[in-house]
């Protein structure tokens, strides 16, 4: 009756109601509404074989009223059945609801009509939110959606009219929606399982990653095929992902042997990865030869599954476990962790924007034009004091402590002198006092994001040379400034005292200055030159004794250059000794043991 053909979309129209009379009424009025309209094929309704209330009102009042001016016309009828051969008796129904309009009445009642227990099921729907009462709309196929539309329009508000392809696609995407969040969850659940396998953040994102990284490929290479996941394939598909699961993991746990022993032993992991994949190929891929439909997606599936998850478990993890423990080919001092990653981000991206959206806008905005009107140039050394006070006691994971048991308070100009361990020795040392002035490199006085902020704060370059520095660091010390210089000239690879320059003994015994030696300790574990990343430890700062100008102008420039260089080893030994406890050591040890196994 209502059967869809290939040119022919069937369209369902409905009309809601709490209650059955309503969703009847709404019905009747919906229908009126689409009675001849252009476009309409074919409709099927109950709408007056099974009333509303108010139709059957109107109907019996018609009955009635019809009735009242054709009394005669029961004798006519009797008279021409007996005439016909009928019996007497055959049309009383028929004479009773004549006789008595409540039969007729009852009869069209929508509990007891007949039509009702014949097709009515067909047609009224009930639930626990009300009632509802379909129809059947039968339209030319090419115009499908603009009829719906149409339709749409023109019915009720309290109606609504849609598609068998609205059902597929509803039910697609309830299909589809499952589908993600079972992967969402069952990616959750795989991911923390390796976590609490590796006990290891970053061994488990990289056992996870090769997962992540094929089901985007293979849901990439069956869309370029044109293949699609079915209630079939779509639990092959979770069988291959816990495959996947446990390759990952054994090749993750190769790395690892191979990283605590040093032998090679990851070829052996992956022939039995590649082994156990020919097995699963051999079992499920020679369906691929089914010509049952459902058995030839499942090994299509497979094939393309088993072939991805292999190949990005060959290939990823070893890539990112040799970036976490190798540099250039050679071992890292240090495995590099997540941790580690979040530590340096936040400080670089804390420096940077410290830098951007207080010092250079204070350069550029007020201290630059007002310089003229206004002397800020204490206030603007005392900025970078604070600046660099709260850098480097707030680097992640670092415990920083300042030693000054000589009572120094730099208010008397000096040449401060300090052992040279990392790009945080600058933020240790200008934190001391807002009078420092720092002799730099090139790379930092010629860098272009915070080159600004060293030019105006009256910093110099050590290439400019002796003859050009020394007018503009007299000035400075004229006016109260200590000038900073580095011995070493460049930070120690080796966390040991390197080689002093007499550079900075010849410049405080021209300027008449006393030597003010800082020694810093922890600095090169925490960031050494040869890496990027912070690691967690303690930092110590102690400030030394000053040697006053007056020893160290009967010496020679070379005798204090030995003097203070042996002053700098004998100290640093001693504060290795007093620091380098078993707690200090502690993070150190955990970093060199990280992502190895117990090996009996």
């Amino acid at each position: 009756m209502w059967a869809q053909g290939d040119s022919v979309l069937l369209l369902y129209a409905v009309a809601e109601g709490r209650s059955r009379n309503e969703a009847l009424y709404r019905n009747e009025t919906m229908i009126s509404r689409l009675s001849g309209m252009n476009g309409i094929r074919k409709m099927t309704s109950i709408a007056g074989l099974i009333p509303s209330d108010s139709l059957r009102m109107k109907s019996m009042a018609r009955w009635t009223h019809f009735w009242s001016l054709h009394q005669d016309l029961e004798k006519t009828f009797e008279k021409s059945a007996m005439e016909a051969g009928f019996s007497t008796e055959a049309f009383v129904p028929f004479r009773n609801l004549m006789k008595d309009p409540s039969e007729a009445e009852k009869m069209l009642s929508s509990a007891q009509n007949p039509v009702n227990a014949l097709i009515g099921h067909y047609f009224i729907m009930s639930g626990d939110s009300g009632y509802k009462v379909v129809n059947f709309i039968q339209v030319d196929k090419k115009r499908g959606e603009e009829m719906k539309k149409a339709i749409s329009t023109a019915i009720p508000s309290d109606c609504f009219v849609f598609s068998q392809s609205d059902v597929s696609d509803h039910l697609a995407k309830i299909l589809s929606d499952s589908f993600n969040y079972i992967g969402f969850v069952c990616g959750l659940v795989v991911f923390v399982f390796l976590w609490l396998s590796f006990r290891s953040i970053e061994l488990s994102l990289m056992s996870f990653l090769p997962l992540a990284v094929s089901w985007i490929w293979i849901l990439g290479i069956m869309d370029i095929l044109g293949m699609q996941f079915n209630i079939v394939n779509v639990i092959l598909a979770t069988f291959i992902f816990g495959q996947g699961d446990d390759y990952t993991i054994f090749i993750t746990e190769g790395l690892m042997s191979e990283y605590t022993t040093g032998k090679k032993r990851l070829e052996t992991y992956k022939n039995s990865v590649g082994l156990s994949a020919v097995i699963m190929f051999i079992g499920i891929g020679t369906l691929i030869l089914s010509k049952h439909p459902a058995m030839r997606s499942l090994a299509e599936v497979a094939i393309i599954g088993m072939l991805t998850v292999v190949a990005m478990a060959y290939y990823l993890p070893p890539i990112v476990f040799r970036w976490l423990t190798e540099k250039n080919g050679r071992r890292r001092e240090f495995p590099v962790t997540l941790s580690r990653l979040v530590y340096s981000g936040f400080s670089i991206t804390f420096f940077i924007c410290g830098m951007f959206f207080l010092l250079v806008p204070y350069t550029y905005l007020l201290y630059k034009p007002l310089q003229r009107f206004w002397n800020g140039e204490h206030f603007y050394h005392r900025l970078l004091q604070c600046i660099s006070y709260f850098i480097i006691r707030h680097v992640p994971g670092v415990k920083f402590r300042e030693v000054n048991d000589v009572k120094e308070t730099f208010g008397k100009p000096a040449v401060i002198i300090c052992n040279h361990q990392s790009h945080l020795d600058l933020m240790a040392i200008m934190q001391l006092s807002p009078k420092i002035i720092v002799l730099t490199n090139d790379w930092v006085w010629n860098n272009p994001y915070y080159g600004l902020v060293i030019h105006t704060a009256d910093f110099y370059p050590v290439s400019n040379g002796y003859d050009q520095n020394f007018p503009h660091l007299q000035y400075l010390v004229q006016r109260g400034y200590s000038i900073v210089v580095f011995p070493e000239g460049t930070r120690t690879s080796t966390g040991e005292i390197g080689r002093f320059h007499k550079g900075a003994f010849t410049l405080a015994k021209a300027l008449g200055l006393d030597l003010l030696p800082l020694c810093i300790h922890g600095l090169y574990d925490v960031l050494p030159k040869h890496d990027f990343m912070l690691r967690r430890g303690s930092v110590t700062l102690e400030v030394g004794r000053r040697v006053s100008f007056d020893v160290i102008e009967r010496m020679s420039d070379r005798d204090v250059t030995h003097m203070m260089r042996l002053w700098y080893v004998e100290h640093y030994a001693s504060m290795r000794q007093r620091l380098e406890t078993p707690e200090y050591r502690e993070p150190y040890e955990a970093y060199r043991n990280k992502y190895k196994v117990d090996v009996e």
